[in-house]
């Protein structure tokens, strides 16, 4: 995930693009309104094809039909595939329709020319699995870094949806008695 600039035909913005998977428009919600998501051919191909959120098509395409163009994204060229229904803002008030979607095969070694991930989101098939999923998933990573041991400390962080609204209440309450 990181900022880049987008242009198409002498029009310039400035857009988060995020690599990501397939699996991305289940674990957030996002439904393409117009032609389709990245799929697993997109990204064993490192292909260069975008998906844009609806705000990103409307200040780059001015209402015409983006599905089919050619952007540059950091100075290349991508197919647009897909346009994002509107979304507005997510739990901590970032938007969510200035983004756009590339595979995160294409991201790695296009975009961002890096070998690591550095941020994974994951779903729980329920509230309840929560916990033993966060738990399998710092067992795989704790192995995956090499930190066997158990008093050698994590290199990662892992946080659920639940803990960062409760952060956020927080500082929202701390900022009320400060204000008051």
């Amino acid at each position: 995930m990181r900022n880049f600039t987008l242009q198409y035909r002498g029009e310039a913005v400035e857009s988060t693009v995020i690599g990501t998977t397939p699996e991305f428009r289940y674990t957030n919600n996002q439904q393409p309104v117009a032609g389709r998501f990245l799929d697993e051919a997109d990204l064993e191909r490192r292909a260069r094809v975008a998906v844009l959120g609806a705000e990103v098509a409307r200040d780059l395409f001015h209402g015409e039909q983006p599905v089919g163009e050619r952007l540059l994204i950091g100075g290349a060229p991508y197919t647009v595939i897909g346009v994002l229904q509107e979304k507005g803002v997510d739990l901590t008030g970032a938007p969510q329709d200035d983004r756009v979607l590339v595979p995160v095969t294409t991201a790695l070694r296009r975009l961002l020319r890096t070998d690591y991930v550095d941020r994974i989101f994951v779903q729980a098939q329920s509230r309840e699995r929560i916990p033993s999923t966060m738990a399998a998933i710092e067992a795989l990573l704790r192995a995956r870094h090499g930190l066997d041991r158990p008093e050698q400390a994590s290199d990662f962080t892992i946080r659920d949806q639940a803990s960062l609204v409760r952060t956020l209440r927080e500082s929202d309450r701390a900022l009320a008695r400060l204000l008051g």
